[in-house]
């Protein structure tokens, strides 16, 4: 039988290889526009894809995303801004939509010549499949690992660990949620038995006599 990697998480097969995804190109449309990002960061729970946009291209506003980025440099080349214009428009968010839902991007870099544009993207997020893109995504990333996990048995067994170790992971984390509430418990039963025995010591007031 052969073996399935859609059965498992997508960071967990990211984590086996990361650098299979590096500088990936993935196509993404905005609001009717195809723009070519590609995947500049890979990490543990989120992947960056990133698009350098040219002041060029910013300044003339052809699509949404130029348009976007004109409103932060209005139209200005990087040796027209001040520096309080660069401080001001580094890691700037806003947000469009890519098919029917929307994303927030953020500029994450002001070059000489270009913007950097990055948008990151939780694998959870694209392992929900709640749009078209969010699934063409997923499937790039299955189709990069499919070939070395499905005829590699040493990534297929950390695969399986991986797997196992996210599944029993809830389990360890109430047990130590129970054992934290078993220890609070047992401190409040010996602060109580204490205030008893401090009680039942405690010397009696004398009556106070009237004269």
């Amino acid at each position: 039988m052969a073996f399935d990697i859609t059965e498992y998480k997508l960071k967990h097969i990211v984590s086996l290889k990361p650098e299979l995804l590096d500088r990936m190109m993935v196509l993404i449309p905005i609001e009717g526009v195809i723009y070519q990002f590609r995947a500049d960061k890979v990490a543990s729970e989120i992947i960056e894809l990133v698009d350098y946009v040219q002041y060029d291209e910013v300044k003339m506003a052809a699509g949404p995303l130029e348009k976007e980025l004109k409103n932060f440099t209005y139209g200005k080349s990087r040796g027209q801004l001040s520096d309080h214009e660069v401080y001001e428009i580094r890691f700037s968010k806003f947000k469009l939509d890519i098919l029917t839902k929307e994303y927030e991007f953020e500029i994450t870099g002001v070059g000489p010549r270009a913007l950097r544009v990055s948008l990151n993207l939780r694998y959870d997020h694209i392992e929900g499949e709640e749009t078209a893109f969010e699934q063409q995504l997923k499937e790039m990333i299955i189709d990069k690992y499919s070939y070395r996990i499905e005829n590699n048995p040493a990534y297929q067994n950390k695969l399986k660990q991986l797997k196992k170790d996210y599944e029993e992971k809830p389990a360890e984390q109430e047990k130590i949620r129970d054992e934290v509430r078993r220890e609070q418990a047992e401190k409040e039963r010996k602060m109580r038995e204490l205030e008893e025995r401090l009680n039942a010591n405690k010397p009696k007031e004398r009556p106070f006599k009237r004269y």
